[in-house]
């Protein structure tokens, strides 16, 4: 959110959105900021559809100077009238989609273009260790819960109390309404 709008406040005619993976073929936004707008950017982009989907399909930056005049501009509000979508990659992984709306037909150039792209591969860096550490802070936390419930079971003195206590700490850990523990001792043949 820092970067889109500090993008913002460099450029404040344009709104900013970063869209992230949420599978191979779909992104969602992450961030957006921008001026004057009444509408909120597309949501989602899919792969190969529309400009959105197609930057996240071909890993290609596309400039759309009027968005009136090109019939795939489906991505965007009405009040856009010009955009640029760019990939944002980092060490040949896709990590999202940049995209720049202006209200004013030509304001996005490829001059600004060229520098958005150079500064992509900056933003491609944050926004793939922005990943990391979300990855690791839910590592983390999972250990955490982990740690929580061993340490609560070694508590227990008997088979039942222990067993109680599992069920109890793997129901909180995991946010269940309910969990069950079936032991099945084993038939023993006598001879």
């Amino acid at each position: 959110n820092l970067t889109v709008r500090e993008l913002n406040q460099i450029f404040p005619t344009n709104r900013f959105t970063i869209y992230t993976p949420t599978s191979e073929s779909e992104a969602e936004i992450t961030a957006t900021a921008g001026g004057g707008y009444t509408s909120m950017p597309a949501p989602k982009a899919r792969a190969g559809m529309g400009i959105l989907g197609k930057v996240l399909q071909t890993k290609q930056s596309i400039l759309v100077k009027d968005t009136s005049a090109d019939p795939e501009h489906t991505d965007f509000a009405d009040e856009v009238r010009t955009a640029l979508a760019i990939p944002l990659a980092f060490s040949s992984k896709s990590v999202g989609v940049l995209s720049i709306e202006g209200q004013e037909p030509g304001t996005i150039t490829e001059d600004l273009q060229e520098i958005l792209e150079t500064w992509s591969y900056s933003l491609s860096a944050l926004v793939e260790n922005a990943r990391l550490m979300d990855q690791i802070r839910k590592q983390v936390d999972r250990q955490r819960k982990i740690n929580q419930v061993s340490a609560s079971i070694r508590q227990s003195s008997d088979v039942q109390s222990i067993l109680e206590t599992t069920a109890v700490e793997v129901c909180r850990a995991l946010d269940a309404y309910q969990t069950q523990i079936e032991i099945n001792p084993r038939s023993e043949e006598h001879t």
